[in-house]
């Protein structure tokens, strides 16, 4: 962020392999970012790193006016294994920890969640 402060858009594809290892959240240094307005998040699962992520945004881009997060991963998107089954409790565990994070982080009305396809 600090490489490119006239960025407005950013957009960020997260591959997870694997269960994620549970640890407490962290808070990193504060910086400043005055342009940034929208960012989205596809293949967002509401772990602690995303978690981190998000809190980090909201605290540094000042102007930020919504996070996009999309739990769908971007491969479900495009190449050949677009349009795979999505299983329907790992979706549904997915959004109530999104909603969860969206309440306890105080993201209100910034915090977008996507539906996953079905």
């Amino acid at each position: 962020m600090k490489a490119c402060p006239s960025l407005h858009r950013f957009a960020l594809d997260l591959m997870w392999q694997g269960s994620c290892s549970k640890r407490k959240i962290k808070k990193g240094r504060r910086i400043v970012h005055r342009s940034l307005k929208v960012v989205e998040i596809t293949g967002f699962v509401a772990e602690t790193v995303d978690t981190e992520l998000c809190m980090f945004l909201v605290e540094s881009a000042i102007f930020l006016e919504k996070i996009v997060v999309d739990p769908n991963p971007a491969w479900r998107k495009r190449g050949p294994l677009r349009n795979t089954d999505v299983d329907p409790d790992r979706a549904l565990e997915v959004r109530k920890r999104a909603e969860h994070l969206k309440s306890k982080y105080n993201f209100r009305d910034k915090l977008v969640i996507m539906q996953h396809i079905s």
